[in-house]
């Protein structure tokens, strides 16, 4: 049941399309420009400073215990070099540095005194690791900071769309499904994006420097090198399918945990009346023992990949030595060249084994911003018109013109209801559960829009009307009491932040909340816990009202606003709604009879449709489901004619 809360083969259906996430992703990072300039140069100053160490210590110890005759072709070699490269700046800045002196001194500098030459070596060898360690804090450092930023900016962009989806999203998912994309999901894609920016950015350039130091030396080696690491192309291309799958199925079933955990929260109290806790741990215990093989598979294959790696680099590197020889022979190679090329090769072996890595990290990242995206992307069901028009607050009347509803588009839930609500009127839904009553009101504020048929108010269909003008003069007063982590005053003037304190004083007063609020040890800056669980219901019901009293609405919902409170508190709570209510237009779903009474009209709804309608009075004398309903005392039962639950 919890697998399929978020359709996990959703992924599968649409085609993974690699190239164009990581372009999406990594669209993000250059958001950062000026961060990301100074993090690529770093990467290429770290990654420059193990080669130019190695390189620099193999040719200064050359040069300090060659012989005589090799020393003067290093210093013939060495010049022809430094002049070409004073012809070069010559030619582009008119400057013509004497390199081609400087060398043949440094070089008999050298070999004259080689004690000097071993502590200069040495030194330079210090020099060279801090400056390669101070560029790889700096290139790190920042990368924290850009992956810090692309994780800021996709929960917040998340968020943004997550909050203006349609109802249908939410009752289609389980709260921990899209919590856990919000959160692990996310958090994955950190994971790898650091990853990336660390190694990705540093590592190419580890391989890359001494590949130009091999094309320098024999173009033919570096030929075979590059044919010896072709199969590295394809043990990639393998493990990243694998991957991608593994991946994506421990985030379903982080997913499912995390699904199972919040219910557990918010049930608490069912689960420890009935006594469920055992069921409850077999429950998340199965889940996670599932969670972790596929954690392990994971595992299992991100530790065999450098491995691998590393064993074919150093089969091919194995090869090619054996293969000098013959490269020595044919190019008349120098055997210090020879060794810069084998130390090249060598120094390829370890980035290439962290790239391999790498390529994990990237493929996990991808598939978890695949997820991400998909609820960035999505679009909501209920979309207000390009053309939507402001409209002006209620000046006749409400009506419902023959409406359709289907919650899946296969079984109706309203046939051809039509009504008519005029201002200031207080209109009565009632039925037995499942009839539609709490549906009509969801139609109102466009939670959901018709099947068939249309809302209007004053004649205008609400489908043209602006979102903030047709919601600003709604008050919606619910069945579930929703409060949140936040304190008395926030969860009050949630919908205006900007009311005075006697104002929000005032509509508690209203709401008969007050005595209580007061009496709480900070007041109204009390911090209420998640849901209000640490008040009654009552007291979380008359909070919700007066913060309906506090929009000061035009149209006034109330679904079954009095259900959680007892006769006391239902009888104070009462003639604040009758007083709030005056001059307002209200639509009331309730089973209480003193609500009931006091609706100017009672519409009786049974399978979708309306059945009666009329006063009080009317329907008791009509001797229909109306009479019925009050012969049970509005109880919450079933029809007898089986309604489908709506």
């Amino acid at each position: 049941m919890h697998e399929n809360s978020d359709n996990p083969d959703s992924s599968r259906k649409k085609a993974s399309n690699f190239r164009a996430t990581c372009k999406r992703l990594f669209g993000y990072a250059f958001r950062h420009k000026s961060k990301m300039a100074v993090l690529v140069f770093f990467s290429f100053v770290s990654a420059g400073s193990l080669s130019t160490m190695v390189v620099g210590t193999v040719l200064g110890i050359d040069i300090v215990y060659a012989t005589d005759e090799n020393a003067q072709k290093r210093i013939d070699d060495y010049s022809l070099q430094a002049a070409k490269t004073v012809d070069q700046i010559d030619r582009v800045t008119g400057w013509h540095p004497d390199f081609e002196g400087i060398v043949e001194s440094t070089i008999t500098s050298m070999r004259e005194d080689k004690r000097r030459a071993l502590r200069s070596i040495a030194m330079l060898i210090v020099a060279i690791t801090l400056i390669g360690g101070t560029a790889r804090f700096i290139q790190e450092y920042f990368a924290g900071i850009v992956g810090a930023s692309i994780v800021m900016d996709l929960r917040q962009e998340m968020y943004d769309s997550i909050i203006s989806l349609s109802h249908d999203f939410f009752e289609q998912r389980a709260s921990g499904t899209i919590m856990s994309r919000f959160s692990n999901d996310v958090g994955t894609v950190n994971s790898g994006i650091l990853n990336v920016f660390v190694l990705l950015f540093r590592e190419p350039f580890k391989v890359l420097i001494p590949l130009g130091i091999a094309l320098l030396i024999s173009p033919k080696m570096l030929l075979l090198i590059l044919l010896f690491m072709t199969p590295l192309i394809v043990l990639f291309s393998i493990m990243a399918r694998k991957v991608k799958r593994r991946v994506r199925r421990s985030l379903n079933k982080n997913a499912v945990v995390s699904t199972i955990l919040m219910e557990s929260i918010r049930g608490i109290t069912v689960v420890k009346s009935f006594r469920m806790e055992e069921r409850e741990r077999a429950l998340m215990s199965t889940e996670l023992r599932k969670l972790r093989k596929q954690l392990v598979k994971y595992a299992k294959l991100d530790a065999i990949t450098a491995p691998l790696t590393e064993l074919v680099l150093v089969m091919g590197a194995g090869a090619l030595l054996i293969m000098g020889e013959q490269v020595i022979a044919s190019e008349n190679l120098d055997p210090k060249d020879f060794a810069v090329l084998a130390a090249s090769i060598v120094l390829i072996i370890e980035p290439m084994r962290k790239l391999a890595k790498v390529n994990n990290k990237l493929q996990s990242s991808v598939v978890a911003a695949e997820r991400v995206f998909e609820y960035i992307d999505y679009k909501p069901s209920v979309q207000e018109k390009a053309d939507a028009k402001d409209i002006p607050n209620i000046q006749d009347a409400i009506s419902f013109e023959h409406v359709d509803f289907s919650y899946d588009g296969t079984v109706p839930v309203l046939r051809d209801v039509s009504f008519r609500v005029g201002k200031g009127e207080m209109v009565a839904l009632v039925g037995f559960s499942g009839a539609g009553k709490s549906t009509i009101a969801k139609l109102l504020p466009r939670f959901y829009d018709p099947s068939k048929g249309s809302i209007q108010i004053d004649g205008i269909d609400i489908r043209d009307a602006t979102f903030d003008s047709l919601r600003e003069q709604i008050g919606y007063v619910t069945q579930d009491n929703i409060l949140f982590n936040r304190t008395v005053r926030e969860n009050i003037t949630f919908s205006r932040e900007s009311f005075s304190d006697e104002r929000v004083r005032d509509a508690a007063r209203v709401a008969h909340a007050e005595e209580f609020i007061e009496a709480m040890p900070q007041g109204y800056d009390t911090m209420l816990s998640e849901a209000g669980v640490n008040i009654s219901g009552g007291q979380k019901q008359r909070i919700s009202i007066a913060r309906a009293i506090m929009k000061d609405p035009a149209i006034l919902i109330l679904d079954e606003a009095t259900s959680s409170l007892d006769t006391e508190s239902e009888t104070a709570i009462q003639k604040a709604i009758d007083e709030f209510v005056v001059g307002r237009t209200t639509i009331v779903i309730a089973h209480r009879l003193s609500t009931i009474q006091r609706a100017d009209r009672i519409i009786v709804l049974s399978h979708g449709s309306i059945a009666e309608q009329g006063t009080h009075q009317e329907l008791i004398e009509l001797g229909g489901i109306y009479r019925r309903l009050h012969q049970l005392q509005f109880a919450e039962m079933p029809d007898p004619e089986d309604e489908e639950v709506a």
